[in-house]
């Protein structure tokens, strides 16, 4: 016979082999021992994670002439058969090949015979899902009210397109994906079975890179071998994948962390030059980051790491917020990354935003406070807005007194400002506001984006107290208007000023030409109720009046 590949030649044999569904194999042990078999059961999970596998074990151990413990002996005439593919009483059927009404009427003809040699026939039917609505149709009576000696086995990667009538019928499993910690000792076993030098730390990679599906490890393990004959380096495993070492990675987490852009733009020309997958790239940075961060949050290291030294000491690089800042980025990166022509490129663009952009780090924000207390003190005015002072209670707690100090005092010199006449006149506060109000749009579009489209068409109209009063054009007033009446939106709009401005305000929202707008005259034109539908639908600045 030739060469069998690992996932097929080490396929497990009995329930003890099956590697991370305890679950599931103490419950099929259980009913087999005490008599209590079902007609039909539905496997469901990942790839690789045993199903089919579980069904022909759940199959032998039903014909088995000798099981013991819910167990099959696997040396008896019905075992081997089984082992071998011969067993006339196991029948598996592809569903997606044999996925017609026709198909499952001959299923339906030839339940009704006897088995032959064991107890039951058993019916595997895999990738269920694949069936059409009529050949399901045409199952529902046989699996609901199967011949005694019949037994339905089911499996499927996407259940949620099985008919809830037919999941009705059966005993469902759920296959889970399968931990680094336990696939671990089951490739080391076929490794040594199969007369093969691995490292250690490959394993860990090719546990790491299955995902959870343990036939995929076993067909990375094969292909190393053959790669290496015999022997699997770590440097074998990522010259298969494609993937970088972790010392790469901790080089580009601290690039990130001191703020080299140029280092990290040189890493990713040389990762580029070396034919590396970008995309795997992100991925893999986005797994070390979160690494840190759970180290920083609760000192403890996944245990799929293979240099947990590492792990620590460059998490002791980063603060919680600014690696949660860079996950985040990394992260939507990854998504788009996924469907851009120039991956490179929206990569090198984020990696500049993270190392160049304004840092998140407390004291660059401290530093903010002191020159804006500084400027009050000196009695001159601000041609910016206020810089954001962040919550008491999200304050790290390296961050020392005299900085909480330091909020404390601007939150007294904004109240007492008004009682000392440092509030600048009508004017002045109106053009402050105008100043302001790049600002204000930039935090609405980061708090709603769908509220920064209908507030960019607003105009700045008069500043009382704490209420500041805008206005629409007449042309928006039936869209926009509507919209930033809506309370939603309007809060979105009150926090932002809130955010920039400071303090507690309010809102008022008007329609221009009832506050004196000198604009455009109507014409019969422009009042024209086709032109206000298809303003009111593309938008102004994509109508054009000829």
């Amino acid at each position: 016979m030739g060469y069998r590949a690992l996932y097929r030649e080490y396929r497990p044999q009995k329930f003890a082999d099956i590697v991370g569904q305890q679950h599931i194999t103490r419950t099929l042990q259980n009913a087999i021992s005490s008599g209590r078999v079902s007609h039909a059961y539905l496997f469901c999970g990942p790839r690789g994670t045993g199903k089919t596998s579980t069904a022909k074990v759940l199959a032998k151990t039903l014909n088995c002439l000798n099981s013991q413990a819910g167990e099959p002996c696997n040396q008896c005439q019905n075992c081997i058969s089984t082992i071998e593919g011969t067993a006339v009483d196991v029948i598996e059927i592809d569903a997606a090949s044999n996925r017609g009404i026709e198909d499952i009427r001959d299923l339906r003809e030839k339940v009704k015979y006897s088995p032959a040699n064991g107890r039951y026939r058993i019916y595997i039917i895999d990738e269920v899902h694949m069936l059409t609505a009529e050949a399901f149709n045409a199952l529902l009576k046989t699996l609901e009210e199967p011949p005694s000696h019949v037994v339905f086995v089911l499996a499927t990667t996407e259940p949620h397109k099985v008919p809830v009538t037919v999941l009705s019928r059966c005993q469902r499993f759920d296959f889970r994906r399968i931990d680094v910690k336990d696939m671990l000792p089951r490739l080391r076993q076929v490794a040594e079975s199969a007369g093969l030098q691995v490292e250690e730390q490959a394993l860990v990679l090719i546990a790491r890179a299955a995902e959870g599906g343990l036939r995929d490890a076993l067909s990375i393990l094969d292909q190393g071998s053959v790669f290496g004959d015999g022997i699997v380096t770590v440097d074998d495993v990522h010259n298969l994948l494609g993937t970088v070492r972790e010392d790469i990675l901790s080089t580009m987490a601290g690039y990130l962390a001191e703020a080299n852009a140029s280092g990290a733009l040189s890493l990713v020309n040389d990762l580029f030059q070396q034919g590396k997958d970008l995309r795997l790239f992100i991925k893999e940075l986005n797994t070390y980051l979160r690494s840190l961060m759970l180290y920083l949050v609760s000192q403890q290291v996944p245990e799929d790491f293979i240099e947990n030294e590492k792990i620590k000491t460059d998490a002791r690089k980063f603060t919680p917020l600014f690696v949660s800042k860079c996950l985040e980025i990394l992260t939507r990166l990854e998504y788009d990354m996924k469907w851009s022509s120039q991956p490179r490129v929206l990569l090198e663009l984020a990696l500049v935003k993270i190392t160049t952009g304004e840092s998140d780090d407390i004291n660059t924000r401290v530093d903010k406070i002191e020159k804006y207390l500084k400027n009050i003190n000196t009695g001159k005015q601000l041609a910016g807005p206020h810089p954001e002072i962040p919550a008491e209670n999200s304050w790290p707690q390296e961050v020392s007194s005299s900085s909480k100090e330091i909020k404390n005092t601007v939150d007294i010199k904004q109240q007492k400002q008004p009682e000392e006449n440092n509030v600048p006149q009508q004017n002045d506060r109106n053009k402050h506001i105008k100043q302001s109000w790049p600002s204000i749009l930039e935090r609405v579009k980061k708090l709603k984006p769908a509220a920064y489209g209908i507030f960019r068409e607003a105009e700045v109209v008069d500043v009382k107290e704490q209420q500041l009063t805008i206005g629409f054009k007449p042309q928006h007033a039936s869209f926009h208007k509507v919209r930033a009446e809506r309370e939603e939106n309007r809060k979105v709009f009150q926090q932002a000023l809130n955010d920039v401005l400071g303090g507690s305000w309010s809102v008022k929202i008007v329609t221009l030409d009832q506050v004196g707008y000198q604009g455009e005259k109507k014409t019969a034109e422009t009042e024209s109720p086709l032109l206000k539908k298809a303003i009111e639908f593309f938008g102004e600045d994509k109508v054009v009046l000829k």
